[in-house]
C-alpha cells in the first residue's frame, strides 16, 4: 500500500534531517520522495495529489496535498533558477488546488474530495488546517506576496475553532 500523504510527510522528515545535519543522503531521499508524491497529481476533479496509490477511497485529500505543498516549498529552498521556480509553482498549484476544492468559509478546510462524485466529505482537523498555514507561509517566503500571509493569518485565526476552551488545547472534533 502506498500512501501520498505518508510519503509527503517522509519528504519533509527527510529535508529536516538534511536541514540539521547537512548529509545529502537526507536531500537526495527527499527528492526521490517528492518526484513519487508528484506522481499523484492528476486533472481529475480539477487537480490534487490522491490520497493513495491506487486511488483506494476514491478521494484526494487535505492530508496529502498540503504536506506535498510544503514538500515542494521546502525543497526548492536547496535549488536555484529554474528548479527552485519550478518547486515554487508546483506548491502553488497544489495549494491553488487546495484552496478551491476543500477550504470552508471560516478557512479551515475539510478532510477529503470525492473525485467521482465531487462531494467533499466533511471534518476539519487540525493537521489539514496547521500544513495549509505552513504551505501558505512556504508561498509567502518564496513570493514575498502579502496575500498568502493574509490567508495564513485567516487560518490561524479559525484555528481558535479548535481550542478546548476549559485547557486551551488544541484538538480535533471528530
Amino acid at each position: 500500500d502506498k500512501y501520498y500523504d505518508d510519503n509527503a510527510w517522509l519528504v519533509i522528515a527527510f529535508l529536516e534531517a538534511y536541514e540539521t545535519n547537512h548529509d545529502p543522503r537526507y536531500l537526495k531521499r527527499a527528492s526521490e520522495t517528492l518526484k513519487f508524491v508528484l506522481s499523484g497529481w492528476d486533472d481529475e476533479c480539477g487537480g490534487g495529489i490522491w490520497w493513495h496509490q491506487e486511488h483506494k477511497d476514491g478521494t484526494k485529500n487535505a492530508c496529502s496535498n498540503g504536506p506535498s505543498a510544503v514538500g515542494c516549498l521546502r525543497l526548492a529552498k536547496f535549488h536555484n533558477g529554474a528548479k527552485a521556480d519550478a518547486l515554487v509553482a508546483q506548491g502553488r498549484q497544489i495549494v491553488d488546488w487546495t484552496v478551491a476544492a476543500l477550504q470552508d468559509d471560516d478557512g479551515l478546510f475539510e478532510d477529503r474530495k470525492v473525485v467521482a462524485t465531487g462531494e467533499v466529505k466533511r471534518g476539519k482537523l487540525t493537521y489539514n488546517s496547521a500544513l495549509m498555514l505552513r504551505a501558505l507561509l512556504g508561498l509567502y517566503r518564496a513570493t514575498g506576496n502579502e496575500q498568502y500571509l493574509t490567508q495564513a493569518r485567516q487560518i490561524g485565526k479559525a484555528a481558535d475553532w479548535f481550542l478546548d476552551r476549559r485547557t486551551g488545547v488544541y484538538r480535533d472534533a471528530l
